[in-house]
């Protein structure tokens, strides 16, 4: 994560609105803060799924934005608690594809207008009703960035109303799939190295159409920023990398890096741990 964190900001901001909203049908009442508001919608068991599924939704105003798990130059992540929760074991959020988005001259990775998150949730008891009471924390920014602390709870289901199911999978075909390195795929990201004269310089080639983006992500005391995609010949583009901050006697021939290669026919998340100074990267799960 950047060291430009808006903390400071967004505690000065105006208060945060808070609220519960129940409901045992597919979708939870809308949460309405200044700016933005957010639901939970209930797809119940859908097939080939573990648990159950569930859509995170917030909507925007107009010229608002809020932020991915890593938010780039600026900004927080959001955060969610399940305290409270019945039958609930763990949940797991899942994150669409981000924007590249300019906040005040700096580049910050999110989303406007409407976004859904899909959520797993896993039961302790699966043939047991469960009831999700959920604490969300996130940020919106436009002219001024604003906290927003909401409480969602909803009674699960196990099965959902059509367009529930409809909208959690159109949300988790958004996600970007698990591609690992120097995959045959179209899309595919090929190699991370480094060059040996600047240290804090690498370079990762792709494969993607033009236009591609990519965003990078490091261990906590790190930061990496991407620059914009270049020609690298045929079907090849290449991002440029700079690390921007790192931990006091940390190697950087050792850093694991969690890359997100977007382009306009999808997106992939790679992993390669470890062995970027030599070329070669290895496929891992996420941390």
């Amino acid at each position: 994560m950047s060291p430009l964190i808006l903390a400071t900001q967004l505690l000065l901001a105006s208060a945060a609105t808070s609220s519960w909203a129940a409901s045992p049908d597919a979708a939870a009442n809308w949460v309405q803060s200044d700016h933005s508001a957010i639901r939970l919608i209930d797809a119940g068991r859908v097939t080939g799924q573990p648990g159950s599924m569930l859509g995170l939704e917030i909507r925007l105003d107009p010229g608002y934005l809020t932020y991915w798990r890593t938010p780039g130059d600026s900004g927080v992540p959001p955060t969610f608690s399940t305290v409270g929760s019945t039958n609930v074991a763990h949940i797991e959020v899942e994150y669409p594809a981000p924007l590249k988005l300019d906040e005040a001259g700096s580049e910050v990775f999110g989303y406007k207008g409407e976004v859904t998150f899909p959520m797993r949730v896993t039961r302790i008891e699966p043939a047991i009703p469960a009831t999700l009471k959920l604490a969300v924390d996130y940020a919106i920014c436009a002219t001024q960035c604003l906290p927003v602390h909401a409480m969602l709870d909803l009674t699960l289901t196990d099965s959902g109303s059509t367009d529930a199911i409809a909208q959690v999978q159109q949300a988790l075909a958004k996600v970007p799939r698990e591609t690992p390195l120097r995959s045959p795929d179209r899309l595919a990201i090929d190699r991370v190295t480094i060059d040996p004269a600047d240290l804090k310089s690498l370079s990762v080639v792709a494969r993607a159409s033009t236009g591609a983006s990519l965003f990078v992500e490091a261990p906590e005391g790190w930061y990496v920023q991407a620059g914009a995609a270049a020609d690298a010949g045929g079907t090849a583009v290449s991002f440029p990398l700079t690390v921007v901050q790192q931990p006091a006697g940390s190697d950087i021939r050792a850093i694991d890096l969690r890359m997100t290669l977007i382009d306009k026919t999808g997106a992939i998340e790679t992993s390669a741990r470890g062995r970027v100074a030599s070329d070669v990267g290895t496929a891992g799960p996420r941390p």
